[in-house]
């Protein structure tokens, strides 16, 4: 994260670990610090080799930590699988509704009637030149 910030120039930003990237936002306060304005987790995960972690997961999180811990050769088979899923916005909208569908109650819930922008998820799949937000998005 230091050279991607001095690359871009960047003398002070902020910086924001969902999920599975709170650990990450943890471990970039702790060797950044200095330079961060804000560092948030939000709904940070525990450790993923504890069973209650897992607890309430969406079923295809649960294959992927499960995959990363026994099997990290298949992680790539999968993240392309996922990659086509949501490649343009048609394959997109629908990949979302699926995972909507069995997304825990309160997830649901704060995601009722909202449109969900694809741009992050097209640039950490695809790069700069696909994280265009879908027609949905603006």
């Amino acid at each position: 994260m230091r050279e991607l910030a001095d690359a871009l120039g960047l003398e002070r930003f902020a910086n924001v670990g969902e999920s599975g990237g709170g650990p990450h936002a943890l471990v970039l306060a702790y060797a950044l610090g200095d330079r961060l304005t804000l560092n948030l987790v939000l709904a940070g995960m525990g450790p993923a080799h504890e069973a209650w972690v897992r607890d309430g997961m969406k079923p295809m999180n649960r294959v992927i930590f499960g995959a990363a811990q026994r099997a990290p050769w298949l992680l790539r088979p999968m993240m392309a699988a996922m990659g086509r899923a949501v490649r343009d916005d048609k394959r997109y909208a629908k990949f979302v509704e699926q995972q909507l569908k069995v997304s825990p109650p309160p997830d649901r819930g704060c995601s009722a009637g909202t449109e969900i922008c694809c741009a992050p998820v097209r640039l950490a799949l695809f790069g700069r030149e696909r994280a265009v937000p879908c027609r949905s998005c603006g």
